[in-house]
């Protein structure tokens, strides 16, 4: 099969919080607290018109954990601007079984606070490790490699290898041609896409940050279009 090289650029999940295109939407955690400036009378307003927090001046608020797994839709008015809010549960993904392959307690204590359940002994859709392994029995890996692990060299078994950016940058870049195919952190790109075999590995920058609800949700997003098999290869 023919390899493929690319570069994506993605558009960027968040715009700054009183600013950016109409249709922008600023995802947040529920649970949590915020304080933004402000200047005059705001609210916050569920997609269905509960008023869920309001003030005169700067924008202080915390709303309560959501339920595992649910999302909320609402909007922040101040005068006569509106710009939509996405608040998402601390445990988005309760209840999804994953394996883990050499994990750092770093990562591994966040996935579990986020609502993911580690399984040892049995093999799950979604692998999480610290790197990559050819032979992984699920569906999709997630690899999260130190920045001593690079270079990383790529078997020649790949029929797909591709850089992404997001906003939210990273330093991935990739060695291509006929003889080596090699991931390193000398670059801009966020994470890299590995396929073969309908399997997919997403090799995340070294400096990639679960505590950016952005990534969270690009994990999220990632594992939605892949177990889901709306983007998945064949």
């Amino acid at each position: 099969m023919k390899h493929h090289f690319a570069i994506l650029l993605i558009l960027a999940f968040a715009l700054p919080f009183l600013h950016g295109a109409d249709d922008a939407v600023l995802n947040l955690w529920s649970g949590k607290s915020y304080d933004f400036p402000g200047n005059g009378k705001w609210q916050i307003v569920a997609k269905h018109g509960r008023v869920l927090a309001s003030g005169d001046g700067r924008i202080y608020f915390q709303l309560p954990a959501l339920q595992a797994g649910a999302v909320l839709e609402a909007y922040l008015k101040t005068g006569t601007e509106k710009r939509k809010l996405c608040f998402y549960s601390p445990r988005l993904f309760a209840g999804i079984p994953v394996t883990a392959l050499g994990l750092s307690l770093k990562y591994e204590t966040f996935l579990q606070n986020a609502g993911f359940i580690f399984k040892e002994k049995t093999r799950q859709d979604i692998v999480f490790s610290s790197y990559i392994a050819d032979d992984f029995s699920g569906k999709i890996m997630f690899v999260f490699p130190r920045k001593e692990d690079f270079p990383l060299k790529l078997d020649g078994k790949w029929t797909t290898i591709s850089l992404h950016r997001t906003e939210n940058s990273g330093c991935l870049s990739v060695l291509y041609d006929e003889k080596d195919k090699v991931l390193d952190n000398n670059g801009k790109c966020t994470y890299a896409i590995l396929k073969k075999n309908g399997r997919v590995v997403i090799v995340f920058s070294p400096d990639f940050e679960l505590k950016n609800i952005e990534n969270v949700l690009l994990i999220k997003y990632i594992i939605e279009n892949n177990i889901h098999n709306k983007g998945a290869e064949k």
